[in-house]
């Protein structure tokens, strides 16, 4: 780094949360101040929501650090890190914030620690991963790589009301291993789970509405009944989230999801074709897999390998500023994802 500040630009790329989400962990694993400026400057209402203000201010306590600008609605932001702690943390954005995101932001941090993080919001939200798959996709990835970390839901949270809860505990991570996932052992047998809460305003015929999603992601996926799972969870508003994955034994993982509610403009067949096109792509890992693992892998204490489909906007600004923060040295040929850490 030629500047004693990290500065960002929060409108790389798609100009989303996720920019600011990755650059203030380099900071905080770096040990160096960051700046971010036109912080979400890609979106409808830009600058600082809920959900991102609650995960910087986690930030700032785990690292022990110093902000500035901290405030909704701020499109710039600077932190100064110092010595990361462990303890027990509480972020709640006081809506239905994704919880998820805010893990995002957390995690490759909060793993240099054994600690208890209790977040407050939405479970399972649009444009955002779906429990689902932190627990039966990220987890276990990471889980094999070396991070240990368990992700408990303790109440489930839709929009717009939210108000889930999620445990999460870290063990204290010495070493990431890195990993290669060159050819792709993908079967067809894929999975599905329909998760969803009753609570609404007026009537509904829920096992009608069940039945109809069930049909629609059959027919689409082209699979029997019995791969679908059904469960009903206690949340402050109704939703409904569909599942679909498909996974291998040598550690190929796609998963696609929708969030939504019954009688919605919903594409339940969305993730089925996601999926289906997965698999037909001959890539290791999905888009959604690959943009979540590139800061962990940057960690690691060895290279990793993973054949992708396409480096997604996401996975690209990811990219970017690990290069430019120099903690790996990042790079796509032929389909080929290399990450070779490089000394901290």
């Amino acid at each position: 780094m030629e500047s004693s500040i990290f500065e960002v630009d929060g409108s790389l790329y798609e100009g989303g949360g996720q920019i600011m989400r990755v650059a203030l962990c380099l900071g905080i694993i770096k040990q160096i101040p960051v700046t971010i400026k036109n912080i979400r400057a890609g979106r409808d209402r830009p600058g600082l929501a809920r959900s991102h203000l609650a995960s910087v201010l986690i930030l700032q306590q785990i690292c022990n650090g110093r902000l500035e600008n901290a405030e909704l609605g701020s499109t710039t932001l600077t932190l100064y890190p110092s010595q990361i702690s462990s303890g027990t943390f509480i972020a709640d954005c006081g809506s239905s914030g994704s919880i998820t995101l805010m893990l995002q932001a957390i995690l490759p941090v909060l793993i240099k620690t054994s600690s208890i993080l209790i977040l407050r919001g939405g479970t399972d939200v649009p444009f955002s991963p779906t429990t689902h798959f932190i627990q039966n996709s990220l987890q276990p990835f990471l889980n094999k790589i070396g991070v240990k970390f368990s992700y408990e839901v303790k109440r489930y949270g839709f929009n717009p009301i939210g108000r889930g809860e999620v445990e999460v505990r870290t063990e204290l991570c010495e070493e990431i291993n890195g990993i290669d996932i060159l050819y792709n052992k993908i079967s067809r047998n894929i999975e599905a789970e329909i998760v969803y809460s009753r609570k609404s305003k007026g009537n509904m015929n829920y096992d009608e509405e069940i039945r109809k999603v069930v049909e629609r992601v059959v027919n689409e996926l082209e699979v029997n009944r019995e791969i679908i799972s059904v469960r009903e969870v206690d949340a402050e508003c109704h939703g409904v989230v569909v599942n679909v994955w498909n996974k291998s034994e040598n550690g190929c993982f796609y998963h696609k999801s929708e969030v939504g509610i019954f009688k919605g403009k919903n594409e339940w067949e969305k993730p089925c074709r996601d999926l289906k096109n997965c698999i037909e792509s001959e890539a290791c890992i999905c888009e959604e897999l690959q943009d979540q693992l590139l800061i962990f892998l940057a960690m690691a204490s060895s290279p990793s390998r993973i054949k992708i489909n396409q480096a997604t906007d996401h996975s690209l600004a990811v990219i970017e500023l690990i290069n430019r923060v120099g903690l790996a040295r990042i790079s796509m040929n032929e389909g080929i994802l290399e990450i070779i850490p490089q000394s901290r």
